[in-house]
C-alpha cells in the first residue's frame, strides 16, 4: 500500500496560508507596538522616580539644615544658661559674704 501525495494546490490551501501569514504578522506588529508602549511607560515612570528622588533629596537637605540650626541654637542657649548659673552662683556668694559680719 503506497501513500499518494496530492500535488495540486487548491484555493482553500492558498486562503489558509494567507490567513496564517496575516495572523502571524498581525500578532507580530501588535506585540511590537505593545513593547513600544511599555517602553514609553517605563521611561515615564523612571523620569517620575528621578524627579521625586531629587525632590526628596532637597527636602532632606532642608530638614538637615533645620536640624543643624536648631542644634546650634540649643548649644548657644545651653551655654547662656551655664553663664547665667555661674553669674547667679557668684551673686549668691557675694550676698553670703555681705550678710556675714
Amino acid at each position: 500500500m503506497a501513500i499518494e501525495i496530492d500535488k495540486r494546490i487548491s484555493f482553500g490551501n492558498i486562503l489558509t496560508a494567507v490567513a496564517v501569514v496575516v495572523t502571524v504578522l498581525s500578532g507580530w506588529f501588535r506585540m511590537d507596538s505593545s513593547q513600544v508602549k511599555l517602553a514609553e511607560k517605563v521611561a515615564t515612570i523612571e523620569a517620575q522616580i528621578t524627579a521625586k528622588s531629587a525632590s526628596r533629596d532637597k527636602q532632606m537637605d532642608a530638614y538637615e539644615n533645620r536640624i543643624r540650626s536648631v542644634e546650634i541654637a540649643q548649644a548657644s542657649q545651653s551655654s547662656d544658661l551655664r553663664n547665667i548659673q555661674i553669674g547667679i552662683s557668684e551673686i549668691k556668694a557675694q550676698l553670703d559674704k555681705m550678710q556675714r559680719p
